[in-house]
Order: structure tokens, then sequence, then C-alpha cells
């Protein structure tokens, strides 16, 4: 939020790349158009997302002292709104939408990532809650990572969160294909925390690590890390059948330093443009509204001509800025002041 302190405009315009991603995908998929690449952008935008995550997260908790109180009430008034806004929208279009209240209790309460086994993505039944998976995984991962800072020095923390990385990938690797045989489809699995938790370790580690002065002045210096890191990041988002890998997750982590320490970079002024920067302010709710107006083709467009493109793009902005602009903002400022 550009009215809070700390603000690093920067951020917002990989948001803004990282919701683009998500809507690529979903736009696809709505229209039924097969595009491999295309189609499969959308968890890559997600991986994004969570090492930006983890990263704010920590960079906040270290600037206010490890405050958890201030942390968990200033999250409740980032999070809840939204969703339970969303949700009473779903409920007031029950009549036409394939809404079960087993989903909407598992997103209200966070544990959406538990409960994905009978989605399926080419049925609508589940999909319109189906992207609060990732939500659900954050919220989870914060109920342990703010007192494992608290309990730990930085220097220890900083070793929890690189090792921890790498046991989560290690994990994914060595259970996954035992898990794909437990749950009902392929890899929903991997939405669960103990898969996919090495995006928001490899964002708490970068902001850890950028809380050393010798470091940060490295990275400062370091020309390459960008151009390295986004050649990195593109290949394995060309190659990659689906889901963001550790070396992914590192990648996004390095592209998104180079731009923060090297300021006048050349991809710096173009994350830091006005049009990037107001998509990225909205991107939440971009995120959590695009799943009502992007449905599937195979599975029909019960709200017709609203889930039909271009008409769905035009409604998920518009919703998402007045979303923001009259809920969320309003709802921010509030918590910021009274925390």
């Amino acid at each position: 939020m550009s009215s809070h302190s700390n603000y690093i405009p920067t951020l917002d315009g990989w948001r803004a790349l990282a919701i683009a991603l998500v809507l690529v995908q979903h736009s696809f998929i709505s229209m039924g158009r097969d595009v491999p690449v295309l189609n499969r952008l959308g968890p890559h935008g997600v991986g994004i997302f969570f090492v930006l995550s983890g990263y704010l997260i920590t960079s906040r908790l270290l600037q206010d002292d490890l405050n958890l109180g201030r942390f968990y009430f200033r999250r409740a008034f980032r999070i809840l709104p939204l969703v339970v806004l969303y949700l009473a929208v779903l409920l007031a279009l029950g009549h036409r939408l394939p809404i079960r209240a087993g989903e909407l209790l598992s997103t209200l309460f966070f544990f959406r990532n538990f409960t994905l086994g009978a989605v399926m993505p080419a049925n609508a039944a589940g999909w319109y809650t189906l992207h609060f998976w990732s939500l659900a995984l954050e919220e989870q991962f914060y109920l342990l990572w703010p007192w494992l800072l608290v309990a730990l020095s930085i220097r220890k923390a900083r070793l929890v969160a690189l090792s921890g990385a790498a046991a989560v990938a290690l994990w994914r690797v060595l259970c996954g294909p035992l898990a794909t045989h437990i749950y009902n489809f392929s890899r929903a699995w991997y939405m669960r925390p103990e898969f996919h938790a090495d995006g928001l370790l490899i964002g708490c580690a970068l902001a850890l690590w950028l809380t050393n002065e010798n470091f940060a002045l490295r990275l400062a210096k370091a020309k390459w890390l960008f151009p390295l890191s986004a050649c990195i990041w593109i290949t394995l988002v060309v190659v990659t059948p689906d889901f963001p890998s550790l070396l992914e997750s590192v990648a996004a982590a390095g592209m998104i330093a180079g731009t923060m320490s090297q300021p006048g970079s050349n991809i710096a002024p173009l994350l830091e443009s006005s049009p990037l920067r107001g998509i990225g302010r909205i991107s939440y709710g971009l995120y959590v509204w695009q799943q009502l107006f992007l449905v599937p083709r195979a599975a029909g467009h019960p709200l017709g001509i609203l889930q039909s493109f271009p008409l769905n793009l035009a409604l998920i902005f518009a919703v998402s800025f007045a979303s923001y602009r009259l809920v969320e903002r309003p709802l921010l400022n509030f918590a910021h002041g009274r925390s």
C-alpha cells in the first residue's frame, strides 16, 4: 500500500506480472483454447506471489520488532474482508452456481487446500473456490513462521528458511508420486504446505539476508543478477509441466532482489510504471474475483455473457477496483491506524 511506510513500488510491478500470468491461463481455459505453455502459466504466477509474500511478511515483522499482535491484526484486515465478501456473493448466486457448503467452510477457515480431492479443473463443481488453496496455504504457513522468527536469531532463522525450503523440495520429489496415489486426482497433494512451502521460505530467506548490509551491497553491485535469474526462470516456466520447482523460486527471488537493489536497471522503471503499480495494488482482488468470471468452457457459463470474453475480463478489473476502493483500502488504513 503506497500510503503506508516502507513502500517499495517495484514490488507492485511484480504483483502485476504475477497476476497477469494467472489471468492469461484462466482466460485461455475459459475460452477452451489449448495453448500448452499459456495454459500452465497460473501456477508460475502463484509461485512469484509466494516468494513476494514470504519476503514482505518477514520484512514487515522485522520492521515492527516482531510484534505478533500487530502482525495478525493487520493480516486479518488484509485478508478476511475480501474473502467474506466473495463468499457472500457466491451465496447470493448459489441458485445458479454449483456451490457446496463444505467448500465455503473450508475457504472461510483457510483449509481449502486440504479439500481438493474431488475437484477436477474441467468440472464447475468446486471451481469457484478452488483458487483459495493458495491463500489457505499462506495462512497456514503464517501460523508458524512468525513464532519461529520470535524464537530464533536472524542467523538461525536464515538457516531454517533455506534448509526448510530444501527439505520441502526434497519431500516433494520423494513423496509426490506416492501422494498422487493417495489423493483423488493427480497433484492435489501439491497444494498442501508440506509440499509447497519452499517458495514462501525462499522469500523469507531473502528478507532475512537483506538485513545484512554487506549482502545487500553485493546485490546492488551484481548487475548480472536480474538477467541471469530471468533467463533461468523463463526457461523453467517453458519446460516445467505445471508447478514451480525450488530452483524457479530461487530464480524468482533473484529477479525480485535484482530490481529492488538496482532501481536504475532497465526493468525497474517498467515495474514502477503507473499502469503496473495500479494493477499491483488491486492484485489481491484480481486474484479473488477472476475465478467467478473465468470459468472452464467445458463446465459451461451459468452466468451467461458475464463469463464470456472480453466482458469477463472487463468485469474482473471493474469489480476488483471497486472492492479495493470501497472495502480493502479503507479497512487496511483503519488497521494500520489502530495497530
